[in-house]
């Protein structure tokens, strides 16, 4: 029925280690944990680094090394096809940071998700180039001069970190 139809629909699945949530770290106590809490906050999280765990940067990193290799095969995907990436907060907070060339400054400015929300990158008129949402960058918080194509396209240097390699421009 639709279900079959759904699955040869498919490309194909794989699971990817670069993409998991951050590592905390490991604690004896609530009180420990909670004191590190308190300090990245006050640090910043891209890089406030838990103690045996990771910090925003090392996610970053992470990210960067799967769009990288993302970039290199994506192009052995058929034409206009549809890619879903499930992951947790941060990482799809750094994702888009990663996408979009954000600064640190304007990763610090996003919002946390709520749970099991999903973030949107929607194509343009080029199918090579893409966009937020209106509804994921509500989510996320980001300024308004990014809600529209044009926020990415002419690359804000206020808010748009250098033109690096690795994640496609709009």
């Amino acid at each position: 029925g639709a279900l079959q139809e759904q699955k040869l629909n498919i490309v194909g699945v794989r699971e990817d280690a670069r993409l998991r949530d951050a590592d905390m770290g490991r604690y004896n106590s609530r009180e420990e944990v909670l004191k590190c809490l308190a300090e990245r906050e006050a640090y910043g999280t891209f890089f406030y680094r838990f103690p045996h765990g990771e910090s925003g940067a090392d996610v970053c990193d992470r990210v960067s090394s799967f769009l990288d290799v993302f970039q290199r095969e994506k192009r052995s995907f058929p034409i206009n096809t549809n890619v879903v990436v499930v992951t947790h907060d941060l990482t799809i907070r750094m994702f888009v940071k990663r996408w979009f060339h954000l600064t640190v400054e304007t990763f610090s400015q996003m919002r946390p998700l709520p749970p099991s929300r999903i973030i949107e990158l929607a194509r343009t008129e080029d199918p090579q180039k893409f966009k937020l949402t209106e509804e994921s960058s509500q989510l996320l918080g980001l300024p308004l001069s990014m809600k529209d194509e044009n926020g990415y396209a002419f690359r804000n240097k206020k808010l748009l970190g250098s033109l690096s390699t690795g994640a496609p421009f709009l």
